[in-house]
């Protein structure tokens, strides 16, 4: 089970107070999230506590949907200022093929861009 709190900047007593202010479920959703979350949100008969959205894992996705593959070469077999193999010299690597992962948000394909741009630059 994934527990979300999508309201992480209030504590239930402020979360009560928005709540006798809003007409409706829809209206106290709409305070915090999107108006198509909200809409999603408010079809359900019982008030979603946000604090505590849970969600049940059902299954995996498979490789073939995945995000990130962990896996790569090795970071200590790589010089990390200029992203050359202390193994073969003039043997650089960017991007996917080095053990880097990070939260989903841009960071790896942010990291893939700047490492090639980095062997871009160390290439002579």
């Amino acid at each position: 089970t994934i527990h979300l709190d999508l309201v992480k900047d209030y504590n239930e007593d402020e979360l009560n107070i928005i709540y006798n202010k809003s007409k409706s479920n829809f209206d106290y959703y709409l305070n915090f999230l999107s108006y198509e979350l909200s809409k999603t949100l408010s079809n359900i008969e019982s008030l979603v506590d946000l604090k505590d959205l849970k969600f049940n894992v059902l299954s995996l996705g498979d490789f073939e949907h995945a995000q990130c593959a962990c896996g790569g070469i090795i970071n200590t077999e790589i010089d990390n200022k200029t992203l050359e193999s202390k193994i073969n010299k003039n043997l650089y690597f960017s991007g996917d093929i080095i053990d880097v992962d990070a939260p989903c948000g841009g960071f790896n394909l942010s990291f893939a861009i700047l490492s090639g741009m980095k062997v871009g630059e160390m290439i002579e």
